[in-house]
């Protein structure tokens, strides 16, 4: 589990599906994420999210209101169908809760996560040229412009964020001994404690290094449609969101 000043990221569970299949109705939330989702297509969507945890170790997370436990969005990093170098960092948020700066929140943690425990170098963040929510949040986070990327779908504006940078809201990762909850041993084997340190509150997770986990090679690809920040998650990680 994650933690930040307003949001847990955890593992997602199979409860979570109806309000995924929810969210993917609504042509807000899917504006970029290739239209609205029938609720066969939002269920092969969040079947692929499992299936990319039990192949990589990582991959999309529940974001939930610290206060209520309510679900309100989903983030992390996931490799992306035209993107195989870097695991690309997306998320979505609740039509009903964007506007609060929750977009940014979870990005920042799910970066600091990819940059800490999962150890990898840079990540990605992809989307299109028209989903400027998302582009803002990316600026926030200090995602650079790297390449644009021809797709089925339009051109894909390709973001990347080097661990020698780290996100530009002052997350900085680094070991510490605080406790975090145990993960539920029935869906969720990760179990190390670790902390990210902010300027800001700080970022406690308890995920361990997927070192067993392996990482794609040059060829890999996940069947996606664009736009993170979410790609476009059912194609990438993207969505409308702040």
């Amino acid at each position: 589990m994650i933690e930040t000043q307003r949001l847990r990221l955890r593992r997602l569970r199979e409860d979570d599906r109806e309000t995924v299949s929810r969210w993917n109705a609504d042509p807000v939330f899917t504006e970029h994420l290739g239209g609205v989702h029938s609720r066969a297509r939002s269920d092969e969507v969040f079947d692929r999210w499992l299936r990319h945890w039990q192949e990589h170790g990582f991959g999309v997370l529940a974001v939930e209101w610290s206060e209520t436990g309510e679900l309100v969005g989903r983030a992390g990093p996931q490799f992306h169908s035209f993107w195989p170098h870097d695991p690309e960092v997306g998320w979505g948020i609740s039509p009903a809760w964007q506007g609060r700066g929750l977009a940014t929140e979870a990005g920042a943690a799910a970066i600091a996560w990819a940059f800490g425990d999962l150890g990898f170098d840079r990540v990605a963040s992809i989307t299109t040229e028209g989903n400027t929510a998302s582009l803002r949040v990316m600026a926030k986070l200090g995602f650079r412009l790297y390449e644009r990327v021809p797709s089925g779908y339009g051109e894909l504006l390709v973001h990347v964020l080097d661990r020698d940078r780290g996100p530009s809201d002052g997350i900085e990762v680094g070991e510490a001994t605080a406790r975090a909850s145990r993960p539920d041993p029935q869906t969720d084997r990760l179990h190390s404690r670790a902390r990210c340190h902010a300027t800001g509150p700080s970022v406690s997770r308890s995920w361990a290094r997927p070192s067993s986990a392996p990482r794609p090679p040059a060829t890999h690809r996940i069947d996606q449609v664009p736009s993170s920040a979410g790609s476009s998650w059912p194609g990438s990680s993207c969505s409308r969101s702040s």
